[in-house]
């Protein structure tokens, strides 16, 4: 009966399930995004035919507290990207190579399940940027319009030691802004795909 329970013992130990990945506190790191999506925009609130891609590979930074419950993972992050995201070759007979969105700032609330040294997780939140475009065709003056909206997404992070982990994310944004200078109202609908790495604190 003792050898029994000692061989039951042994399976449990060896099947037990792995150790939860501590996510707790505050964290920080960087990312590198592979972007994409449309821009629509609107004269004088009418809605044109032709719309803008928002190809790009932006870089930023962001920062983030966790609150961990067992298996549950809750906290907020804020990140800040910058990188012409758009089509910018300077041609100015064509409208859509002066119109990009050049930095963006997004507002996340995160809930996951941590599963051994990985973290599963949603996102929800709310995104700013600034687009920018020539107040006139040829014009070099740039300006850059406010444009803001909801975001989306999920993502994974792995605990590589006890405080550096990296991860990938996929955020959906859906922002609008009109121009400073003219009639013209514009709506990015922007996706980005990043490869993340930060230090938990």
């Amino acid at each position: 009966m003792k050898k029994a329970i000692a061989i039951a013992a042994a399976l449990s130990a060896t099947f037990a399930a792995p150790a939860l990945a501590d996510w707790a506190g505050p964290y920080a790191g960087a990312e590198a995004s592979s972007a994409s999506g449309t821009m629509s925009w609107w004269d004088n609130g009418v809605l044109q035919p032709s719309t803008f891609s928002l190809p790009g590979q932006p870089v930023g930074l962001f920062a983030g507290y966790n609150v961990q419950s067992g298996t549950y993972v809750f906290g907020g992050e804020v990140a800040y990207s910058s990188g012409k995201v758009g089509l910018t070759t300077g041609d100015d007979t064509d409208l859509s190579a002066n119109y990009y969105v050049d930095s963006h700032v997004d507002l996340k609330a995160r809930a996951g399940i941590a599963q051994g040294n990985a973290l599963f997780y949603g996102v929800v939140g709310y995104s700013m940027a600034a687009y920018a475009r020539p107040i006139t065709r040829g014009s070099t003056i740039i300006e850059h319009n406010p444009m803001s909206g909801l975001n989306y997404g999920a993502g994974m992070d792995f605990m590589v030691t006890d405080s550096f982990f990296v991860g990938g994310e996929f955020l959906s944004r859906t922002m609008n802004g009109d121009s400073i200078n003219t009639a013209l109202s514009m709506q990015a609908d922007l996706q980005t795909i990043s490869l993340r790495a930060g230090y938990t604190f």
